[in-house]
């Protein structure tokens, strides 16, 4: 119940008054199993008790690498309070591509390789980023369809961690 109070309770306008932030529908998230760089394998109920940002990004995308260092200081910042950012490259190449642009783009979060199948689970098209947001009950409150700056970011976190709060 609280799930879908809080789903109802938040919108985000854009600079052009549309919503950046679409609820979701109370519907569990799909199960994962995906290996970041180190080969360490991240699955969904390693963090349930948390909200989770999956953030689908691409190299090629230059919103997705515009939104990185935002999301990096985010993870730092917000870890304390339950929060986990996890990148989920989509990548034809794999590891071959997304490597390599990591070197050059450190962040501060974990970034899995993500299959076809798992954008298509969470309902990502091809259109990156996509930041899918899971409470800590694995429900999926929303997502977001475009590159975030800090303050939409914040605003985002501040609203979700605060409804988390109420439970």
């Amino acid at each position: 119940m609280l799930t879908v109070l809080l789903v109802m309770a938040y919108s985000l306008p854009s600079a052009f008054g549309q919503q950046i932030f679409e609820p979701g529908k109370g519907k569990p998230a799909t199960a994962f199993r995906l290996r970041d760089t180190t080969g360490k394998r991240h699955q969904l109920t390693h963090y349930r008790g948390k909200l989770l940002l999956l953030n689908f990004w691409a190299t090629w995308c230059g919103p997705c690498r515009e939104e990185m260092p935002v999301l990096s200081r985010a993870a730092r910042e917000w870890a304390s309070k339950d929060v986990v950012i996890l990148g989920v490259a989509m990548d034809a190449e794999g590891w071959k591509k997304v490597t390599p642009f990591l070197q050059q783009n450190p962040v501060d979060y974990p970034i899995l390789l993500g299959t076809p199948q798992v954008a298509r689970d969470y309902g990502v098209g091809r259109v990156y980023p996509a930041t899918v947001v899971i409470g800590p009950d694995g429900v999926i409150l929303g997502t977001i369809t475009t590159a975030l700056d800090e303050a939409q970011l914040s605003e985002v976190l501040e609203k979700m961690t605060a409804k988390m709060a109420l439970r």
